[in-house]
């Protein structure tokens, strides 16, 4: 039986279990191990129906990675929920209650961790983003490593060195995901700015362990610049990624400058703090005015890059001419250019089109496509055969006359 079949008569069981234990709850008055069974069923069900999108992505080879790591963490987030329904914790004696509070915050370290960590390996399959994929997979690593240490450490999650891990988490979660976003497209054009932000991240990096190990609370202002250099720095070069023609280039440009302005007015807010009324200063106005048209301009920009990607047209290759072809009625081989010929042998008429073999759902391109299912959407698709050769190959449509 397929898997998502299996995975959809476990909902419908889960449910109908649930629905049962509540209506048994409330006829008779209810019992702990009632609800704990209703739990159960619903978090059961909760499961499959994750599950469920996840097994989508094995069927997409470039997803499959992040496939597998979703389902997984589903599996273990929901082992880790009935550990905590069932209060599995109380079996460890006087400790229970600390071991049940790890627990849970292990299943919110999870939560935390494995959805950017998806992202990250999906980008690993793409040609620009395969550094900044294996960057921010590591820091989210590193960042559940840290979460983890800091909810089963000394036994106590609120004890002072458990707080430090979790703030160890936070500063390599912040500072892995700006040198994720400057790592996007490493190597090519724009690589001294691509360098320079993850340098500064790292920097960054540095000194936030340092501030949160040492409890160092002098020289924040350090923190400050490094942070708003690398954000700028990461968000320029995102920027830059985003396809956007001729008239759209303002958009950028405007973007770009609010994303500079917010960061130094942020940096001189800092510098000179607020007054002592607590009110805000004219530079932290200005950095929120800044900071609302910086994070507008951001969506815009991935609004436009999505319509001009979903925009393209299935035209014919430039480079494309002639076709080499076999006569189906007397067999010679010859070229034939695109539109209407004839046989130079037996005159037969040929009428050729070629045109880019693109998904019908999301338009992306299908060349050399090995399987029957679109890479991009997942959308089946006609063929799946691929051509080989050829520095541009195409889907050719002929029909031919007698």
């Amino acid at each position: 039986m397929p898997l998502r079949k299996i995975l959809l008569r476990l909902m419908l069981l889960s449910l109908a279990l649930s629905a049962a234990g509540g209506a048994l709850a409330v006829l008779t008055a209810g019992t702990d191990v009632t609800w704990r069974v209703i739990g159960t069923g619903m978090a059961t069900a909760l499961a499959a129906g994750l599950l469920l999108p996840l097994s989508l992505l094995l069927d997409r080879e470039k997803a499959r990675p992040p496939g597998l790591l979703g389902m997984a963490v589903v599996v273990l987030a929901f082992l880790l929920t009935l550990a905590l329904i069932w209060n599995v914790a109380s079996v460890l004696g006087p400790g229970g209650t600390n071991a049940g509070d790890a627990t849970a915050f292990t299943l919110l370290a999870l939560l935390l961790a494995a959805p950017p960590a998806m992202l990250f390996l999906r980008l690993v399959s793409t040609e620009q983003g395969r550094v900044a994929g294996w960057v921010g997979a590591a820091a989210s690593a590193a960042a559940f490593v840290a979460m983890l240490v800091g909810s089963w450490l000394d036994g106590s999650v609120l004890s002072s060195s458990n707080e430090k891990w979790w703030g160890t988490a936070a500063v390599i979660g912040l500072y892995g995901g700006l040198a994720t976003a400057s790592c996007f497209g490493i190597g090519g054009a724009r690589r001294v700015l691509r360098l320079a932000g993850v340098v500064i991240s790292a920097s960054g990096l540095v000194i936030g362990l340092i501030g949160v190990w040492r409890d160092v609370h002098e020289g924040g202002l350090i923190a400050v610049a490094a942070t708003c250099a690398a954000v700028v720095l990461a968000h320029a070069n995102l920027a830059m990624l985003c396809p956007l023609n001729a008239g759209q280039r303002w958009v950028r440009v405007v973007t770009v400058v609010a994303v500079v302005s917010a960061a130094t007015l942020i940096f001189v807010s800092a510098w000179t703090k607020q007054d002592a009324a607590g009110e805000w200063d004219g530079a932290a106005r200005g950095a929120g005015a800044a900071g609302i048209i910086a994070g507008c301009g951001s969506l815009a920009l991935l609004i436009l890059a999505r319509l001009n990607r979903r925009m393209g047209t299935a035209s014919a290759p430039q480079s494309i001419t002639q076709v080499a072809l076999v006569c189906p009625w007397c067999g010679r081989k010859q070229d034939a250019p695109l539109g209407e010929s004839s046989c130079a042998g037996c005159r037969l008429k040929f009428r050729i089109a070629v045109e880019e073999p693109r998904c019908p759902n999301c338009d992306y391109l299908l060349y050399m496509l090995q399987s029957d299912r679109c890479p991009e959407c997942g959308t089946v698709v006609s063929g799946g055969t691929g051509v080989a050769g050829g520095s541009a190959p195409a889907a050719i449509a002929g029909n031919l006359d007698a």
